[in-house]
């Protein structure tokens, strides 16, 4: 009799606990799944959006240029330089060799130098950040904000790092509606070698070449 009391007792503890695991383990999966499906959906949003500008390309619908077709391109050409953007401020940081190679004069290369810089302007102001080169050559990298009305300003990395004047250097004027920054090469219809860009898109996939637009000479290492 006690016997078979024990083994009651132990198949009602067996099947409690089986119920628990599966309650578990169900559960689990599902909460996952719903987990993994939520940040699907932001991810999904993010890469529509993405795709979009980047499927719908067209070299002709540039704005402000007529003699060149553009490439996509996925290289940035930052040069190990960095920017952030967060809810409290932007950030500008580069690699110190990176500079002294670069950057500064023969006579600067035992200088020590800062690594990270806040940037001066209306963070609130900024819906996105971007640093690219320019030409063919090192000297011509920029960071570029993306403002909230779809302007775009800018700071030209050599001036900035020279003077330690981290800071927007005003609005490129005559753009307007970007949604987006994007690296390209330039290649020019008739004859010469390409170049690398920074093309500033907007929603209807037309498009700025920023190489043309920002000042040529006052900001930068080299002339173009």
């Amino acid at each position: 009799m006690k016997k078979n009391v024990f083994i009651i007792i132990l198949v009602i503890i067996v099947l409690g606990l089986g119920g628990y695991l599966v309650y578990d383990k169900v559960l689990s999966k599902d909460e996952v799944k719903k987990e993994k499906t939520e940040t699907k959906e932001v991810k999904s949003d993010k890469n529509a959006k993405e795709d979009l500008i980047t499927l719908d390309f067209d070299s002709s619908k540039s704005l402000n240029t007529k003699d060149f077709n553009y490439v996509l391109d996925t290289t940035d050409h930052s040069l190990d330089m960095y920017a952030s953007l967060s809810q409290e401020k932007i950030m500008f940081s580069y690699e110190n060799d990176t500079v002294k190679a670069y950057y500064l004069d023969k006579s600067n290369t035992n200088e020590e130098l800062s690594f990270e810089h806040e940037i001066s302007i209306e963070k609130e102001k900024v819906a996105d950040i971007y640093i690219g080169g320019f030409g063919q050559a090192v000297g011509l990298e920029t960071l570029f904000f993306l403002m909230n009305d779809g302007t775009v300003e800018y700071m030209p990395i050599y001036d900035a790092i020279k003077n330690n004047n981290y800071k927007s250097y005003g609005k490129l004027e005559g753009v307007e509606k970007v949604v987006k920054f994007l690296s390209a090469t330039g290649v020019p219809k008739e004859a010469g070698s390409g170049f690398h860009t920074v093309l500033a898109m907007r929603s209807d996939s037309s498009f700025y070449d920023l190489m043309q637009l920002i000042p040529r000479q006052q900001y930068y290492k080299i002339e173009y």
